[in-house]
């Protein structure tokens, strides 16, 4: 489990906090007022500034505790539907990595696509058997 983080920044640079102050009871405002939204309606304003990369922030980690669960689809075994959950999973690590870093080039660059890819296949495949 995760724990909570309160960051008092308004950027990568902790050093601005310094200078500036009285920029932090407004990040405070804004982190309770995005706390309270996730509450109500499950996400925030700033969730979908960038939705491709919340959902994948936090997804791979929630479709790996589906597996050891109590069911798997039919026709599949409880190994081949842990593979599968795995293998989405990564589709959306890959997809972070890729937004994260441009520096990706070639084969590299070419692997991660492929992993995206074919996770997101999977996700959409399977979409209705993502329960416990």
């Amino acid at each position: 489990m995760k724990k909570l983080q309160i960051q008092f920044s308004t950027g990568y640079n902790w050093k601005y906090n310094l200078t500036h102050p009285w920029e932090i009871p407004k990040h405070i405002y804004y982190e309770v007022r995005y706390f309270i939204q996730r509450g109500l309606y499950g996400y925030a304003d700033s969730d979908t500034w960038s939705l491709d990369y919340y959902l994948s922030s936090w997804l791979p980690s929630a479709i790996r505790r589906l597996q050891g669960a109590h069911g798997h689809p039919c026709g599949l075994t409880q190994k081949k539907w842990e593979i599968i959950l795995e293998r989405i999973a990564e589709g959306f690590e890959a997809g972070i990595k890729i937004e994260e870093n441009c520096l990706y080039k070639g084969k590299e660059f070419a692997l991660l696509q492929r992993k995206e890819k074919y996770g997101l296949k999977l996700f959409t495949e399977y979409f209705h058997n993502l329960w416990d």
